[in-house]
């Protein structure tokens, strides 16, 4: 079993889905869970860490988790992995040891702009 953490995947609730596969996503954040992404960690009733996971609408995790060889599958997955961290680390749950001043704890949930793909 790989690292878990029951903070960050309560995050998971409510928030945006950070995957957003075009065609596929519901944008619907009620069905939004923490979804692990594959790792060598990853295998048969096991999970990658919890920090190696992003928040995934029902469709969106489900399209990942039945596609991985979708061509853009990667590049899907990590950027939603790093919207998922940058939250985390807005919002306290994630840290950087020997940082002098700790990111404040935000009581909203948000997530960046989105970047503009040409």
């Amino acid at each position: 079993m790989g690292y878990v953490s029951k903070q960050l995947r309560a995050s998971a609730k409510g928030e945006s889905c950070t995957l957003e596969f075009p065609g596929v996503c519901n944008h619907d954040p009620e069905t939004v869970v923490l979804a692990h992404l594959p790792s060598s960690v990853k295998g048969l009733a096991t999970k990658s860490d919890d920090w190696h996971a992003v928040f995934a609408c029902s469709a969106c995790h489900e399209h990942m988790d039945h596609n991985q060889r979708h061509a853009n599958m990667a590049t899907y997955q990590l950027r939603a992995l790093r919207l998922t961290q940058k939250t985390w680390f807005d919002e306290g749950l994630l840290t950087i040891a020997g940082d002098k001043e700790p990111k404040p704890k935000h009581s909203g949930k948000s997530l960046p702009p989105k970047p503009i793909y040409r």
